[in-house]
């Protein structure tokens, strides 16, 4: 479509329509840059799926942690103790049930997502 036709579909004028088309491309710009400076800030994800048993987390997260340069501000057993208590809600018999973010944080800790 033209901006003409654009701009007679939606009843403004051709200019109208470039301004709006600019600044729609600025917000995509200015989103993926937000995107891109989350990402970094929030460090290594790992995406943990359903069906893993519990104790199996805690390695993942300490591989994770050496595969990316990064010191865990925790020992095993806090570790431990941080997953099952924040996934008690998703966890049966000691296995998943549904699939959990845990972030790595560059300081270390650890951040853990699930949907509850």
């Amino acid at each position: 479509m033209s901006y003409d036709e654009i701009a007679k579909s939606i009843g403004t004028t051709k200019e109208n329509v470039m301004i709006l088309e600019k600044r729609a491309i600025r917000n995509i710009r200015l989103a993926k840059e937000t995107l891109e400076s989350a990402s970094s800030i929030a460090g290594e994800e790992i995406v943990v799926p359903k069906g893993t048993r519990l104790v199996d987390v805690p390695p993942l997260v300490v591989n994770s942690a050496n595969s990316s340069g990064v010191k865990l501000s925790v020992n095993m057993p806090t570790l431990m103790a941080q997953l099952s208590g924040a996934l008690r809600g998703v966890v049966s018999d000691g296995v998943l049930v549904e699939d959990v973010k845990i972030y790595l944080l560059p300081d270390g800790s650890v951040s853990i997502i699930s949907k509850e």
